[in-house]
């Protein structure tokens, strides 16, 4: 290794975060650089040792790069996911010889792009099979039977002392390998708590919530703009089997995460809003789902379901069976979000009201179809803008509230208006943008995923 290498390293990772500060929260760009620093710091004394043992030069090189990333990788991947590929080394060696042309095309073809877009696109087609083979291979792999590991702070203080072990000397290695029996004893339950309720996914700026029914089983109230993050909550949540699945409206950052919850979970029934616009979020929705049932709800309807806890009940109080809407208000008020799913999901003592994109006329007209009374939690309808109906806030008097929300969304949201109306009333605030995935347990006590990995937020 040269000695300039991990100089270099930090250099252009400061380059990166200056760049785009945003990098220093995305996962991916932390395993970008735990695999680099894992090459320039493993990989020679990983080839040598297998040369030395075994004799074969080549294989020793083969073998050193893939292994030496995953090494550095592992912590970061406990830390996102618990779950551990018991062939990511034989899967990484399959790719890697379409990794270097891939990288060097794709670097040439960023350069070309904004002088001669027409041959940069052209170097894009030739190296489009390469990247195949990559797809090809990790879907391959992802299908195949996964270790799991604790998550966060435990398997992340696990897999940093077994490095210690390899890399350092064995003073530093008892040390982190203490550090890591302390961490077992006195670290309090991850995100999201063995006994919650209620999770608010945290997909951007968008919608995502959970109802805990037990055993892996979950009722899900829209996916979010991102499947990648809608799958990655479920995981997080244990959750692999979805009795209802709830779509409040079609707006692109209610449905878009469709992917991610379809992916190796069992979905029985399916409620959609009976306004079907925009068409074509609408139709891509229900190509997706073209295999499971689906019904349009509608104020009025009842349905129940037995979980771990006991019965669960779910009231149905918008739209109305008449396709009621209203025209579309100033700023980002629209027909399509007075068309969204209102529902009283009842857990046990819990009470949970969420009404999608709701706006204040149709929330003036649901308070004249239903008795509205006090809950414990409130999904904040629209993301916490400000438009809002204040007679619905006072009668909910909700003791938490919850606000799905992107981080920096340019849509001003929440508004501080609504905050502020909020916590006047004494309301438990907590926002996505801010706290992460947030959990809510059957005694109100809140968990956030922010506060499992150093403040980070990995969706």
């Amino acid at each position: 290794m040269k000695a300039d290498s991990v100089p270099s390293l930090g250099l252009a990772i400061s380059f990166l975060i200056l760049m785009d500060p945003f990098q220093a929260i995305d996962p991916g760009f932390a395993l970008s650089v735990a695999a680099t620093a894992g090459i320039l710091l493993l990989a020679p004394r990983i080839q040598s040792w297998i040369s030395e043992r075994f004799g074969h030069e080549k294989f020793a090189e083969v073998l050193a790069i893939p292994l030496s990333a995953t090494i550095m990788c592992t912590p970061v991947i406990l830390a996102i996911s618990g779950l551990f590929s018991l062939v990511s080394i034989p899967a990484n060696i399959l790719a890697e010889p379409v990794v270097a042309p891939i990288t060097v095309i794709g670097f040439i073809a960023a350069i070309l792009s904004p002088g001669i877009p027409v041959l940069a696109h052209l170097l894009l087609v030739l190296v489009k099979p390469l990247a195949q083979v990559i797809v090809w291979i990790s879907n391959f792999a992802s299908d195949l039977p996964v270790l799991l590991l604790p998550k966060s702070y435990l398997g992340a203080a696990i897999a940093l002392a077994v490095i210690a072990l390899i890399k350092f000397r064995k003073w530093l290695a008892l040390g982190l390998s203490g550090c890591a029996v302390i961490t077992i004893i006195l670290l309090p339950g991850q995100w999201p708590g063995k006994k919650w309720e209620v999770a608010n996914c945290n997909v951007g700026q968008g919608d995502g919530l959970a109802i805990n029914l037990g055993n892996h089983s979950a009722i899900v109230v829209d996916v979010g703009p991102d499947a990648n993050l809608m799958n990655a909550c479920l995981k997080d949540l244990g959750i692999t089997d979805i009795p209802l699945l709830v779509l409040s409206h079609f707006h692109a950052d209610h449905v878009h995460g469709l992917d991610g919850v379809l992916n190796g979970r069992t979905i029985s029934s399916i409620w959609v809003t009976n306004y079907g616009e925009p068409k074509s979020e609408r139709d891509t929705a229900y190509l997706l789902l073209n295999q499971i049932p689906i019904h349009q709800a509608v104020v009025g309807e009842r349905v129940g379901f037995n979980s771990a806890k006991g019965q669960v009940k779910i009231d149905v109080l918008w739209p109305t069976k008449t396709e009621q809407n209203f025209a579309a208000m100033p700023g980002d008020g629209s027909s399509i979000n007075n068309s969204s799913i209102a529902l009283l999901i009842t857990v046990g003592t819990l009470r949970i009201f969420t009404a999608g994109d709701l706006e204040p006329p149709a929330q003036e007209a649901l308070m004249n179809l239903s008795k509205i009374s006090p809950v414990d939690i409130y999904k904040v309808s629209h993301h916490g803008s400000a438009y809002q109906y204040a007679p619905l806030m006072s009668a909910l008097q909700p003791k938490v509230a919850l606000i799905s929300v992107g981080l920096g969304n340019s849509y001003g949201h929440p508004a501080p208006t609504t905050v502020a109306a909020f916590e006047k009333m004494g309301t438990k605030v907590m926002r996505t943008d801010q706290d992460g995935a947030i959990s809510v347990d059957g005694a109100l006590k809140i968990r956030t995923k922010r506060s499992d990995w150093w403040n980070i937020s990995w969706g």
